[in-house]
């Protein structure tokens, strides 16, 4: 995926809709297009934020655990959903 494809992509994201082409190629140098294998971890619960995740193709699921440490299913996401974006103003882990 070449860089024009993924500023195609984000102006569609509701997230980054509306910025400039000069601010998009300024995000370029922060996205990083990484594959993910079926149940690979994008993070896990108390870990520390540090990305953005903006799904391009697939489906994520988001499970958290109980206190007896079985994982529930609280939602999933899609094709131009995103998650992680506490990272951006917190320092809290994922909860």
């Amino acid at each position: 995926m070449d860089n024009k494809e993924i500023i195609e992509f984000l102006k569609k994201i509701e997230l980054f809709r509306g910025l400039t082409d000069d601010e998009y190629q300024m995000l370029m140098c922060c996205v990083e297009v990484k594959t993910y294998r079926a149940y690979q971890f994008l993070f896990r619960e108390n870990g520390r934020r540090e990305n953005i995740f903006i799904i391009y193709e697939g489906e994520v699921e988001l499970f958290k655990s109980n206190p007896y440490g079985v994982e529930m299913k609280l939602t999933y996401f899609s094709k131009g959903d995103f998650l992680g974006e506490g990272s951006w103003d917190t320092e809290t882990p994922h909860s």
